[in-house]
This record gives C-alpha cells, sequence and structure tokens, in this order.
C-alpha cells in the first residue's frame, strides 16, 4: 500500500477549478497617474505633528469647499 494521509480527493464535477482567466475582478483603489501637488505632499508630510485643532480646521476648510453631488464643480 502506498502513502496514506493527506491524498488530494479528485474535484468533484460540481465544483470545477477556477481558470486563470476567471479571477475575481481587483477593486484596489489606484493613485493617480499624476505628479502630487507639491503643496498637497507638504500638508501630507506634516500630518503627523501637526495639532487637532490645525488637523480640524484642515478638515473644516475642505468640507466647506466640496460640491455637493449633483451640482457642478
Amino acid at each position: 500500500m502506498g502513502r496514506v494521509g493527506f491524498e488530494h480527493a479528485p474535484l468533484a464535477p460540481s465544483k470545477p477549478a477556477i481558470s486563470s482567466s476567471e479571477s475575481a475582478p481587483n477593486y484596489t483603489p489606484r493613485a493617480p497617474d499624476s505628479t502630487p501637488d507639491p503643496d498637497l505632499a507638504q500638508i501630507v508630510a506634516a500630518w503627523p505633528d501637526l495639532p487637532d485643532d490645525v488637523k480640524r480646521n484642515i478638515l473644516h476648510l475642505v468640507k466647506s469647499h466640496r460640491p455637493t453631488p449633483g451640482t457642478p464643480g
């Protein structure tokens, strides 16, 4: 008798193997292809060290200038 223990059972007909062309869609967000704005890069770099009140003020400014859905930007 041969090796016994961790043999793989053959695939059942109801569960065919997934081919490499049938992979799940990739919904990972992608970074923009353009070079980041230098001002934005400066804000991102400073963010961890900014006081909470400054962060709140920046977020307030950004949110107050964001167009509402359905209106032109």
